[in-house]
C-alpha cells in the first residue's frame, strides 16, 4: 500500500509482474530457510542442552521486555502476571491452558461473526438447524465424562453374576 499498490483480488489482474515477483521471493525465501536450518542444526540443538538455571532469567527478561515495549505501559506486567497466575493455578487443577488460549484467540472472531448472524437473521437464528446443533454439542459435550461414568456404574449392574 506504500507504493501505491491495493492488495487483493486486484492486484493479480492490474500488477501481475508484482505479484509473481513476491510469490517467486517467498518461494525462495522458503528454500534459503530450509538450507540454512539444515547446516545450522547441530548448533541449534545446542539450545536445548541449555541448564534451566541459565534459560529462565533470559526468558524473563525477553518477556518482561516484550510486555513492557509493546505499549510502553506498566500495566502490561499487571496484564502479565495475572495471566501468569492464571496459567499456574489451570496448570495446578489440570486445566486445558490451549483451549484456553484458542478460545481466548478466537472468542473476539466468535462474538464479532454471531452479532453478525443476529443482526442478519434475528434472534430467530439460534432456531435454525446449525444453530440448534452446535447448541446441543456445546451442552453435551461437557457432559460426555460424568455420562461414561453413569454408564459404566450401570454397566455393573446388568452383568451376569457367575
Amino acid at each position: 500500500m506504500l507504493v501505491g499498490v491495493t492488495p487483493g483480488p486486484k492486484m493479480v489482474t492490474e500488477h501481475l509482474g508484482l505479484t509473481l515477483t513476491l510469490i517467486l521471493i517467498i518461494i525462495a525465501s522458503n528454500f534459503l530457510g530450509c538450507v540454512l536450518c539444515l547446516f545450522a542444526a547441530p548448533w541449534l540443538i545446542r539450545i536445548a542442552r541449555i541448564p534451566f538455571s541459565i534459560l529462565l532469567p533470559l526468558v524473563w527478561v525477553l518477556i518482561l521486555t516484550g510486555a513492557y515495549v509493546r505499549d510502553e505501559s506498566l500495566w502490561n506486567f499487571v496484564v502479565l502476571i495475572l495471566f501468569g497466575i492464571l496459567g499456574f493455578l489451570m496448570k495446578r487443577y489440570d486445566y486445558s491452558r490451549p483451549a484456553m488460549a484458542l478460545g481466548f484467540v478466537l472468542g473476539t472472531l466468535a462474538e464479532l461473526y454471531l452479532i453478525h448472524a443476529v443482526y442478519l437473521h434475528g434472534p430467530l437464528f439460534f432456531l435454525k438447524p446449525a444453530s440448534l446443533f452446535i447448541i446441543a454439542i456445546i451442552i453435551v459435550l461437557p457432559l460426555v465424562p460424568y455420562l461414561r461414568k453413569a454408564a459404566a456404574s450401570l454397566g455393573g449392574l446388568f452383568r451376569e453374576k457367575s
